[in-house]
């Protein structure tokens, strides 16, 4: 049980300095934008397919890794084949 709380609470600072950071970012970009006005805005749209194919992809290899577990072998031995992994850790 207190493996649980460490990991909530040191998941909550992580959280609040990430926020913490990204606010004064946010609060830069948007001073210059102010200031600016064609300074670039919002996400291009190069940034937002790129980021839906990589969620694609990674959603796509996923639910085929869970749903079929024996249909690919390079999905098996993903990220490393059976050598390089630890004796400790069980299969």
């Amino acid at each position: 049980m207190s493996l649980l709380i460490f990991g909530l609470v040191l998941m909550a600072v992580f959280k609040l300095i990430q926020g913490l950071i990204a606010n004064q970012a946010l609060e830069k970009h948007f001073t210059l934008w102010r200031s600016d006005r064609y300074l670039p805005h919002g996400i291009s749209v190069l940034r937002g397919i790129t980021g839906l194919a990589i969620v694609t992809t990674v959603y796509g290899l996923a639910s085929a890794q869970f749903s079929f577990p024996t249909s690919w072998t390079a999905l098996q031995t993903f990220p490393a084949p059976e050598g390089f992994r630890p004796e400790s850790a069980p299969a």
